[in-house]
């Protein structure tokens, strides 16, 4: 199976005519003769009610990545309804289901699905990283281009742990948390307070209350959650700012989704209701009364968290807030729920406010650093980092073990996971590239000069006399290196690792096992799932826990 720029003319035609017949049938869909607004409430509607109707028989690990695949598809059919739908201006009546509107919502919502497979899975057969299989007219299978490790890390930052091993912890999010005693008298008395509504509807007075006690726990939970600092300037608010704000935020939301979970099991499920809908200005004073921030600077956010017309690589996690008419935004609560949100709003600063988002990643480094120096045990943790003379790289981490005469030198590189984008994640691994040269550079200065380190009294001795180990310590996105000599470690594997081993030695040698990553066959599985939009069928490697369900498609 050739990768593209090695395949014959009949095959690049056969696959382009795959995505062809495929676009073509996204242009076709029913859902776009509804307007525009109501379309986009029905979609976030139903996407509700697909995500409630998986709950009762799978884990909230099994969710998450349910969870990841709506958002992701939803966000897509959003960006289409944009593109192709009816002006938003042709439909002022209330929210409310039509037989017609949810079978068109549900229908896209199947082919935005399916699609994903194709706009996920494409790109790497355009970029060389998959090669193309015709199974049959209208059919291929792509297959990406990786070795045994790569499969490994590829399962790695999908979120699958080796037994007994690290994770990247992407799959760390809010969720929905287990409340207290009083909590839960709370909700019981706003239960109680909830009526019909008209058609599949409920509603209730606002919960105050529950909100404020709710809230509490949130901010306890972000405070665990969230990895920059607090001082991270965002624009009009800084990330404590942030935290507070989605702490509230998300008290609400969590409210909301309980009490339609429960009012369905006393009736029916309220699906007209499942979508919170509110003015923004309404959101915004909601968030400040609960969270004591200031309503302009909440608006602020929520212009940050609004879904607009950025593309299709938007997701509904990182902009969960859809217009649908009249100054309304319309939430899905499971999705900002399920947010890993201290990374989604850099995302959302990196492409609103560049230079504030490039300020952030300068500081990562040393963030990083800072959290290893106090997670791992005393002795074997890095020093302070090492500048080195004539425009050399920087040590980003020194770590020194005087008892084993043993170094591990390392530069440290935190990156945003590319989302599927094959472009991006060509950037991201050029990234990991040059920290491999950035330590050659390093390797090759210190053995000219082995005392360059001990005159400075960050080693003992002379350089030569250590066990010298190099490595790349990488958070949220890496690829195996590309040199024997240095080793790619995610950054919870190597405090871990650390934590673990009886010295330096034993803990580079854990590491370079790649033991902390999960093994085909043991902790994952991989199969070629098949997606099928309007004739054209494409066949891509699908990453599995073992008995367990789906993960996301493949980054």
């Amino acid at each position: 199976m050739p990768i593209k720029s090695e395949a014959g003319a009949d095959l690049v035609d056969a696959v382009q005519q795959v995505e062809v017949r495929a676009d073509r049938a996204v242009g076709q869909l029913d859902i776009f003769r509804h307007p525009r607004d109501l379309a986009a409430w029905g979609v976030l509607s139903r996407l509700s009610a697909r995500f409630e109707g998986l709950r009762p028989n799978r884990s909230p690990r099994q969710l998450a990545p349910v969870a990841i695949n709506l958002s992701r598809s939803g966000a897509l059919l959003l960006w289409w309804l944009q593109q192709r739908g009816r002006a938003p201006g042709e439909y002022s009546g209330p929210h409310r289901m039509t037989r017609d509107l949810e079978h068109a919502a549900e229908r896209a919502i199947e082919i935005a699905l399916r699609y994903d497979a194709f706009q996920t899975s494409l790109p790497a057969w355009h970029k060389g990283r998959a090669s193309a299989e015709v199974l049959s007219d209208g059919a291929v299978r792509l297959t990406v281009v990786c070795t045994p490790l790569e499969r490994r890390v590829r399962a790695f930052q999908q979120g699958f742990p080796a037994c007994g091993g690290s994770t990247q912890g992407d799959s760390a999010h809010a969720g929905f948390v287990s409340i207290s005693a009083a909590q839960e008298r709370l909700m019981t008395a706003a239960l109680g307070r909830c009526f019909f509504a008209g058609g599949s509807s409920m509603a209730y007075p606002e919960p105050r209350d529950l909100y404020q006690s709710l809230f509490r726990t949130y901010l306890g939970r972000m405070e665990a959650m969230f990895r920059r600092s607090d001082s991270l300037d965002l624009g009009a608010y800084t990330m404590a700012d942030f935290k507070q704000f989605y702490s509230a935020f998300l008290a609400a939301l969590a409210v909301h989704e309980d009490l339609c979970f429960r009012f369905g099991a006393r009736h029916s499920y309220p699906h007209d209701s499942a979508v919170m809908v509110r003015e923004r200005s309404g959101w915004a004073d909601l968030c400040a009364s609960v969270s004591g921030l200031r309503p302009e600077l909440c608006a602020a956010i929520f212009d940050d968290l609004t879904f607009a017309d950025q593309g299709p690589r938007q997701d509904l996690s990182t902009c969960p807030a859809v217009p649908v008419g009249g100054g309304d935004l319309a939430i899905v609560p499971l999705f900002p729920l399920a947010a890993r949100a201290d990374e989604n709003i850099l995302r959302v600063i990196q492409r609103k406010r560049r230079p504030l988002f490039s300020e952030s990643s300068r500081l990562k480094e040393k963030e990083m650093a800072g959290d290893i120096g106090r997670r791992v045990r005393p002795g074997l943790g890095p020093t302070a980092p090492v500048r080195l003379p004539n425009g050399l790289p920087d040590i980003d981490l020194l770590f020194v073990d005087e008892g084993a005469r043993a170094v591990l030198i390392a530069e440290s590189k935190w990156l945003q996971k590319p989302s599927g984008n094959w472009g991006r994640w060509a950037d991201r691994e050029k990234e990991i590239r040059k920290g491999e040269e950035q330590l050659a550079k390093i390797r090759g200065f210190l053995r000219a000069n082995p005392q360059w380190l001990s005159d400075r009294g960050r080693l003992g001795r002379p350089i030569r006399d250590y066990k010298v180990h190099f490595a790349i310590v990488a958070r949220d996105f890496f690829v195996p290196p590309a040199k024997p000599e240095i080793f790619v470690t995610d950054h919870e594997a190597l405090i871990t690792a650390m934590n673990a081993a009886r010295d330096l030695g034993g803990a580079v040698a854990s590491l370079r096992s790649y033991g902390w990553l999960p093994v085909e066959g043991k902790d994952f599985r991989v199969q070629f799932d098949r997606a099928a939009v309007g004739g054209a069928v494409i066949e891509v490697e699908t990453y599995y826990p073992l008995e367990r369900g789906p993960a996301a498609h493949p980054e």
